[in-house]
């Protein structure tokens, strides 16, 4: 915690984000209400199961580089070994049963009144604007500060101009529309010629998210370095953050992923200085 932040935090507060991962409070919850997201885990489960059988006879298969479409896809294999897939199909009705068995059986988890007292606090705490709390790095616990002091983290690692450069468009899907022109020249935008319309295997992976609603620029965070703060001259205005950055949903999201798993295979023929 910054020592200027303990001035805008009540005894409480400051007590409540002290304790950190060492006491977890009881949420309030229903054990019937997971069964809807249990039984479609067990069923997503199952339909990989049918489809490695079904594709457990093709000679060595080899995944494409691209990430898969997370499109939803409901596709099942024939019956061909319909002996086997009845088997998988009991097996999955038996696993539902007693999922719903065991919740109904489970009473609902009620929280202490101190876990309600904590829940509250962490709740109000979440919604202030005045103070960040972020995880230090290294798991080293929270981390509390100012929201001044969180911004001018950021800029300082925003303002290298060698990493980092700004832009004035912020429109995701223009990204997906220079993309398009990157495939294009490669000849990977569409599966046969430019008359035909339909998009290639990779164009239909790296361009999955073009005009969805989730669609967003990447969300930058910091993770402050306690680790580096001398405990002996604690110096906290010299306090330097980790940059992360969220690429969930991203319109770069899938291209990163593409790089990597080409990437990947080379790795292990570059030359490195860790030995064990």
């Amino acid at each position: 915690m910054f020592p200027n932040v303990q001035d805008v935090l009540s005894l409480t507060d400051r007590c409540v984000i002290g304790l950190g991962l060492k006491h977890i409070p009881s949420y309030p919850v229903s054990p019937t209400s997971l069964l809807p997201t249990l039984s479609a885990d067990v069923s997503k489960y199952m339909r990989l199961i049918k489809l490695a059988m079904y594709f457990f006879h093709t000679s060595k298969p080899t995944l494409p580089l691209f990430p898969a479409n997370m499109r939803k896809n409901n596709w099942l294999p024939p019956d061909n070994e319909i002996s086997l897939h009845l088997k998988v199909d009991k097996y999955h009705d038996t696993i539902l049963r007693n999922i719903t068995q065991h919740l109904h059986a489970h009473h609902p988890i009620t929280p202490s009144a101190t876990d309600v007292k904590i829940l509250a606090h962490l709740k109000a705490l979440s919604k202030r604007t005045d103070i960040v709390i972020r995880a230090a790095d290294k798991n080293l616990g929270p981390v509390v500060m100012l929201t001044e002091q969180y911004n001018k983290m950021c800029m300082q690692i925003l303002s290298d101009t060698a990493t980092y450069a700004a832009v004035d468009n912020h429109n995701p899907n223009d990204l997906h529309a220079s993309l398009r022109i990157i495939l294009a020249k490669h000849k990977h935008l569409y599966s046969f010629n430019y008359d035909d319309e339909t998009l290639s295997p990779m164009a239909k992976s790296l361009l999955q998210l073009e005009n969805d609603p989730k669609l967003r620029i990447p969300v930058l965070y910091v993770n402050p370095k306690m680790h580096k703060l001398d405990p002996n001259n604690p110096d906290y205005e010299s306090v330097k953050g980790r940059p992360i950055v969220n690429n969930d949903n991203s319109a770069t999201v899938h291209s990163s992923m593409c790089t990597h798993n080409y990437l990947l295979p080379i790795r292990k023929h570059l030359p490195n200085i860790c030995t064990n």
